[in-house]
Formats: structure tokens, sequence, C-alpha cells
């Protein structure tokens, strides 16, 4: 098994009605020059190096002044929203107002003001709270560019090149079935199976244990065709999919060994709609330039 963790129409409280079928946001990369977190003041290679030691540390950023938004209300103890999501609530009874708190499996949480959005299946997940049953995104290798992410009428991913898999799913994670993964002629179930296969197949002597990456290359490469085999749906991997620049002189392998569950990440993702349907259990792709 093989989970992905996916971190307005809008509904009433009883999903009975929407006032819009669906809808498309971007997804803008901190890195991106339209971040309000860009600084032009570093370099690429620093701005590699500190992304890189920013997964370690986490860091905090300025949340939003409310006084920007005129729909910012500070919803009471007895409210819907503070009783529906009774264990992410905290109630303050002398100002009668009710505060909002939870933790995401990255290990992020709502107070350091990193700007995640889950959109899993649970009951606090913006997909629920806004009543779609479909959710995609396409998300662009290019940092410099937006990703997009859709909604509803807008999530539904179709036509010609789609592919598409059963995934089951809990509160949390949505789980495919991954029944191995080609590189070349080279068949491989496991992670070290498929390491091996891709130094096989490039004519280039490796990096090994490179700043905590471990398989890495210093000089263009190659590959062959590589094809995930999830069950009923082959996806094709291409060099934006396998490897990931981590400085100016090194492209790393974008995997690694999970002793408990493993995760089809983001930069398999990238240049792929990726469509979830939470009703009938389906997750669909299609290659695309994001």
């Amino acid at each position: 098994m093989i989970d992905l963790v996916e971190y307005a129409s809008l509904s009433n409280s009883n999903n009975e009605s929407r006032i819009i079928s669906g809808f498309t946001t971007e997804i803008i990369h901190r890195d991106s020059p339209i971040s309000p977190l860009y600084d032009p003041s570093l370099t690429q290679e620093q701005r590699l190096a500190k992304r890189f030691v920013s997964e370690c540390v986490r860091r905090s950023f300025p949340i939003i002044d409310p006084g920007y938004s005129n729909t910012y209300n500070e919803p009471s103890c007895g409210s819907r929203e503070c009783t529906e999501y009774e264990e992410s609530t905290t109630c303050d009874v002398i100002s009668d107002t009710c505060g909002f708190k939870i933790a995401y499996e990255d290990g992020d949480n709502d107070d350091n003001g990193n700007g995640v959005v889950g959109i899993g299946v649970g009951r606090a997940s913006l997909l629920s709270q806004l009543g779609y049953d479909k959710v995609s995104y396409c998300l662009n290798p290019d940092e410099s560019a937006s990703s997009t992410l859709h909604f509803g009428s807008d999530a539904v991913v179709s036509g010609l090149g789609t592919v598409s898999t059963a995934m089951t799913k809990n509160d949390v994670f949505y789980y495919l079935m991954l029944e191995g993964i080609t590189v070349g002629n080279f068949p491989t179930k496991f992670y070290f199976d498929y390491e091996a296969a891709i130094m096989a197949s490039i004519n280039q002597s490796p990096v090994r244990n490179f700043d905590g990456w471990r398989l890495c290359y210093s000089q263009l490469i190659s590959l062959p065709r590589i094809t995930v085999h999830f069950k009923g749906a082959d996806v094709e991997w291409y060099a934006d999919n396998v490897f990931t620049k981590v400085d100016q002189n090194h492209e790393c392998l974008a995997a690694d060994p999970m002793l408990v569950r493993s995760f089809y990440g983001n930069v398999a993702q990238v240049n792929y709609l990726v469509c979830f349907d939470v009703t009938n259990n389906i997750v669909s792709f299609k290659h695309t330039e994001c």
C-alpha cells in the first residue's frame, strides 16, 4: 500500500445546496517571486539550502491581520464551528470565544502561520468543510510559476491519457495499491531494487550519501522509461518525477526507504493532473504541462 497525504461553490451546514458547482485557485510556492514570503536577496543556491534546512527546523511566518478580511469573525463557544469540531477547539468561557488548533501529519500546526491546507477526508479538512466530493491539483515543477488546485466540477480529470485506480481512505490518508515500478526492462517492487535499477541504468558515477540524500549525480544524466504500476493504472515518470535539484551541482533521487509506510510525494506528481474522487474512491492521473 502507498499513502497520499493531501494537505470555495460553498455549501451550507447540511451540504444540501451549493452556491457554485466548483472553483479553481492558485498554489504559489514560497520561493516564487509572487509569494509574500519571497526573499529577493537570496541567490538560487541560498534558496535551495534554506529550503532543505527548513525541513528540519519549522519556521513561523506572520499570520494575516484579520482586519484585512471583511468576513473574519471570532465564533462563540456555542457556535456550530466550535461544537462541530470539538476535538480541535478550545473555549475561553470568560470572553465566550472559541479557539481552533489542529496538528497536520507533516508536523505542522495551525499556530505557526505556515499556511497548511488539508484536503483529506477528515471532518476538519477544507474538502469536507466545503462539501465537495472531488479535489484535484496540477503541480508545476517551476517554483517561479503557479500551480492549480481545483474543487467540485472543476476537479474532474478525464479524456485521452487519463488512468484511474481504486483507493481506500481513513480520516487522514488516501491509500493506493502499488504493484511495482519498472525501470527500463527492470521490474522492481521494493525501494532498494528500484534504487539499484536506477543506478544500473545511468552511465555516470553516482555521488552516494550526499548531504542526507542516498543517491545523487553531479553530471548530466539520461533516464530510461520508468513506469509506476498501480492496480489498474500505469503512470509514467519523467525526469522531474524522479530526481530533484538539491544545489547548483547535484540532482538527487527523490525517494527514500520508509519502514512504516510509503508516501507518493509531490515530486512524483509534478506535471500530472491528480484527482481524488472521495465518493467513488478513485484517483485519476493525467500527464500534462502544469
